[in-house]
Formats: structure tokens, C-alpha cells, sequence
């Protein structure tokens, strides 16, 4: 068969493999082709295509989250329901149209998940693949499965706590791709947990170092993804350990002033999968990009000091008001990620000098040189809050401050309550309440997953 055709019939069994219509149910890709070669599998893992210009199921990451901390906020002029009502279900958490209509991300991270197993399941009766191919392949199968469950459990679930972990509700963990059957039952979130952790502790030593091409998963990217979930676990000295690996492979940081045009501008590169800044490359689907205005909120605002570039990189003034502007609808793992999370533990641990260093790292990057101020302290809670300050501006858009909000709940010093109005309707969310769990899907776990071999 030529190469070509080929590549239409795979393309064809891995899209009916993951088309759904109203969720992940009736896909029943009869009549094609199953993937059998190594050639096949790269291409599953290439994004079908090996096009990474347009994000494909292997490249989409997380979006809706983003609405629902306390960075954004919409004006009651903004008609969420009808031009965006998969916002506004996450937006003010409307448990009727997210376990109706699957409002979510959770179709993506599913999608997500049946192409890591589908090529975990095929790969040992291919015949054509050297050692290093067939673990490079194997890792980087596990490294996309285990984003999606860390990404879903922390939507769909309480954040992690070691006393009720074994207990709490998490969510359904389809571990092969012939899933002719009922969705499995919710799992734990500590189950979730150990199988993340498990895949990527695998992972590491499976693949390559970090690639030009940063949609392909590297032995770097599993370290980083090791150390959020060590992070969200508040085991502070495996995410330290985790995230010095990664490091260790690069710690580079665009200096934005280096961008900065004469009109004032800034013409920062691309955030997209060539980006030196990112261990691990993942984006929105194109079905969310400008579904909604998107104000960014005062008190996000009053962050940015003078100087501060992120300021015109995240925010994009249009009369009036700021609009979060989204460099690429990146929701991936960057460098500053890692040196954030370093950061913290170093400060929790009293490390500060060190703690510091990677702080300051990010600024000295982010600020004019005629703005910028080196940050000293040696009060352990002061520079606590810097790195968290840090962390809330610099990961801005990368969808990571609810999970930051919910982790930090667990802590009484940290607590903060979100208060949200729109239309009449408030919302409050206080620390450790159930509205910081988003319904999983029903009509997902009625009707279930139904993905049959050809």
C-alpha cells in the first residue's frame, strides 16, 4: 500500500476511533485499518499528520479551567449563555449543563487517552522497531495518558489529601483501547495518583532528551509533569527532585525586552510547539479561541509593577478594558513552571537564598532593565508569597490557578474565598467546598466509552 494511502486510512481509523458527537460514546470505526507498524504509531504520536501547526488530539490540552479562577471575569453585558455557554458552565459552575452537555475538556483529555492506549496496546506485536524506538514510543504514550488523568482528576475531583485520598471520588480510567463497554467505574483519586506516577516513573526512562520539537513528549517534559503532580501531592521534596531534572535539561527564558518594538509592542516568539520556553507542548482546540470576551480582573491587574512586560504579554487593553490575551492558548509545561515549583519548595523548606535565585531568574527575564529590582529577604512567609505572586502572573494563562487556588485551600494560611456575580446571580466559593469539584459528565458515565476494533 502506498504511503499515502496509508496514511488517509490510519488518519481515518484513529479520527472514528475518537469522533464523538455528544460525548465519547457510539464510535465504532468498522471497515478500517488497524495501526500494526512502528511507522503507524509515530504517526498517531506526530499528531496523525506530523503536523503541529494545527493542534491535533495528541497536542490539545485543557481550556476551560482558565474561566474559573480568579483571573478572569465577564461583564453582565457579555451574553455568555448564547455565544458561549460552554464558558459560562464553567464560568458559574452549572452542574445541569456540564453533566447534560459535557461542557468540559474532558472530551479532549478522553480523546487523549484512547490514542495512548491504543498505542500502548498495539506496540508489542509490532516487529519493526529498535529497543530505543519502542521505548521512546512507550513513554511517550504513557507521558500523554498521565496529563490527561492528572488534568481531569484536578477538575473533577477534591485535590489530593493523603488522609482521604483512598476514599474520595476521582474519575473512570479506561487503561486499554478495545473499550467495548461501559465507562469503568470512578477510581480514587489516590488510584489516579499512583497511575500517573507509575506512567511517568516509566516514562523517564524510556525516552530521549528534549527535542527541538516540544510536542513530543522527552524525558525532560515526564520530570516536569512528575513534579506538578508532586506539587499538587504537597511533596514538596519529590517535586524539588522532579523539577531540578528537568531543569537540568534546560532553563531557558526569553528576555522580553529583547521584544520590545519602538511602538511599544511586543513581538514575543510564537508560544507553539517549536517554543524554547516549554518542557512539554500542549494547546487548545480551536473550538474555544474566541468564544468570549475575556476581562482580566482588577485584582489581577494590580499585580503587574512597573516595568513588569507580562503586563502588555497577557493583557490586551481595548478601550476601557483589559482582555486576557492568550499566547497561543498554551495549557503545556514551561520552564518558569519548573523554576516556580523549585521556588516554592526551596522557600517552604527555608532554602531562601535559593528560592530566590529562581524568582529573580524570572523577573530579570520579564522586566525592563531600567524597572527591574532584585527581590531580598530572609522572611521565610514573605518570600513565600512572592513565588506565589510569581507563580499567579507568570503561569497567568497556562491554566494552572485553579489547581493552585484548591492546593492552596488545603493550607489555612493560604485560603482565599472566590467570589463570583454575573447577571444577578453570585456565587461563593469558600475554601474546601464542594464547588470547587466540577461534575463529571452523567451522560458520560450512563451511557459510557464505546471505541470497538475494525
Amino acid at each position: 500500500m502506498r504511503t499515502k494511502n496509508k496514511l488517509q486510512i490510519l488518519i481515518l481509523f484513529v479520527t472514528a476511533l475518537l469522533i464523538s458527537c455528544d460525548s465519547l460514546v457510539d464510535v465504532k470505526p468498522k471497515g478500517f485499518m488497524i495501526p500494526e507498524t512502528a511507522a503507524d504509531l509515530r504517526m498517531m504520536l506526530n499528531n496523525l499528520s506530523g503536523n503541529f501547526r494545527m493542534p491535533r488530539p495528541v497536542t490539545i490540552g485543557y481550556d476551560l479551567i482558565k474561566y474559573a479562577g480568579d483571573q478572569v471575569e465577564f461583564k453582565d453585558s457579555e451574553p455568555l449563555e448564547s455565544n458561549a455557554e460552554n464558558v459560562y458552565a464553567y464560568y458559574m459552575r452549572d452542574k445541569k449543563l456540564i453533566e447534560e452537555h459535557n461542557h468540559g475538556d474532558i472530551i479532549y483529555m478522553y480523546q487523549l487517552v484512547a490514542i495512548a492506549n491504543a498505542v500502548l496496546d498495539i506496540l508489542p506485536a509490532t516487529n519493526d522497531l529498535s529497543e530505543k524506538e519502542r521505548n521512546q514510543i512507550k513513554g511517550e504514550a504513557l507521558v500523554h495518558r498521565a496529563y490527561a488523568f492528572l488534568t481531569m482528576v484536578n477538575i473533577h475531583a477534591r485535590h489530593y489529601d493523603k488522609n482521604t485520598a483512598s476514599t474520595d471520588l476521582g474519575i473512570p480510567m479506561p487503561l486499554n483501547h478495545d473499550i467495548n463497554m461501559n465507562i469503568p467505574e470512578r477510581s480514587t483519586v489516590k488510584k489516579v495518583y499512583d497511575l500517573v506516577i507509575d506512567d511517568l516513573s516509566e516514562a523517564v526512562n524510556l525516552m530521549g532528551e528534549l527535542s527541538d520539537i516540544r510536542a513530543l513528549p522527552s524525558k525532560a517534559g515526564a520530570h516536569a509533569l512528575l513534579a506538578r503532580t508532586y506539587l499538587f501531592m504537597g511533596d514538596f521534596e519529590k517535586a524539588l527532585s522532579n523539577a531540578n531534572q528537568a531543569l537540568e535539561s534546560s532553563d531557558f527564558l526569553y528576555n522580553l525586552e529583547d521584544y520590545l518594538a519602538n511602538d511599544g509592542s511586543l513581538n514575543v516568539p510564537l508560544r507553539d510547539f517549536t517554543s524554547k520556553e516549554s518542557f512539554l507542548h500542549k494547546e487548545v482546540s480551536r473550538e474555544f479561541r474566541g468564544s468570549a470576551k475575556r476581562y482580566v480582573s482588577d485584582d489581577f491587574l494590580a499585580l503587574y509593577a512597573k516595568g513588569d512586560l507580562r503586563a502588555k504579554y497577557y493583557t490586551e487593553r481595548k478601550g476601557s478594558y483589559y482582555y486576557a490575551n492568550y499566547p497561543e492558548s498554551f495549557s503545556g509545561i514551561l520552564i518558569s513552571e519548573m523554576l516556580l515549583t523549585r521556588a516554592e519548595c526551596h522557600a517552604r523548606k527555608g532554602n531562601l537564598t535559593l528560592a530566590l535565585q529562581d524568582i529573580n531568574k524570572i523577573r530579570m527575564h520579564r522586566f525592563t532593565d531600567a524597572d527591574y529590582v532584585e527581590l531580598v529577604s530572609s522572611d521565610k512567609e514573605e518570600v513565600m508569597r512572592w513565588v506565589l505572586r510569581e507563580r499567579k502572573i507568570e503561569l497567568a494563562w497556562v491554566g494552572l490557578r485553579w489547581f493552585d487556588m484548591k492546593r492552596l485551600n488545603k493550607e489555612q494560611k493560604y485560603q482565599m474565598t472566590l467570589t463570583r456575580t454575573y447577571k444577578g446571580k453570585t456565587l461563593v466559593f469558600e475554601p474546601n467546598s464542594d464547588l470547587w469539584v466540577f461534575p463529571f459528565p452523567g451522560s458520560i458515565l450512563e451511557k459510557g466509552i464505546v471505541v470497538q476494533n475494525p
